[in-house]
């Protein structure tokens, strides 16, 4: 479930060339109600979804004191509030069924503050604090079963971010979508419960600006 439709399309298409069979569907993501329709439709026609991956995300790039209130609501309605509405739909199956993965894109956003990114940091910051809190939930619920993966890129070149950049960029550098979705398939197979995109912006996240 994505929010660009066009997007999702492409890569649909694509898989379907290399001989995939691939279900897709459109779906606005901070709408719940049409979350709940499309994921009645996942269930019906794919059958149980044993991976879970939040990924949508939005970025203004504005100084707190010019952002427009529906630019706030906008940046916690996909980047945070979404996971709670696909979570939802899909995590009590897992439960039952006591086995699946969700991932949660998050960013080192999530995790140090930076300049003319409040909401979108405060955003992340809820993303990965809620997965951190489930983590703990489905542990003391004894699911032990349920693999919980929270992803920390840096800066995805993907045209979401234009104004931001790493201030040492051979330590730091910009990420491309196909060398972050390589890290995330990786870690979905390892089972990692929290991974920083590169690995050293973990203990450098003060380098980002």
């Amino acid at each position: 479930m994505v929010i660009e439709r066009e997007n999702n399309e492409n890569v649909a298409a694509k898989l379907r060339a290399a001989g995939r069979t691939v279900f897709s569907y459109k779906v606005d993501v901070t709408n719940e109600q049409e979350v709940i329709q499309v994921a009645n439709r996942v269930k019906q026609e794919v059958g149980d979804v044993s991976i879970l991956i939040n990924n949508a995300g939005v970025f203004s790039g504005q100084p707190l004191v010019n952002l427009p209130s529906h630019v706030i609501r906008r940046c916690f309605e996909v980047n945070a509030m979404a996971h709670f509405w696909t979570l939802q739909q899909f995590l009590p199956r897992m439960i039952e069924l006591d086995r699946g993965h969700v991932v949660a894109v998050a960013s080192i956003a999530g995790h140090q503050g930076v300049p003319y990114m409040t909401d979108y940091c405060a955003s992340k910051y809820a993303a990965a604090g809620m997965m951190e809190a489930l983590n703990m939930e489905l542990k003391f619920m004894g699911k032990k079963n349920i693999q919980l993966t929270t992803i920390n890129p840096i800066i995805i070149t993907t045209g979401l971010i234009s104004n931001v950049k790493s201030r040492f960029p051979c330590l730091l550098p910009l990420l491309t979508v196909e060398k972050t979705a390589d890290v995330v398939v990786r870690s979905i197979l390892k089972e990692e419960e929290e991974v920083f995109i590169p690995k050293r912006s973990e203990y450098m996240k003060n380098l980002v600006e």
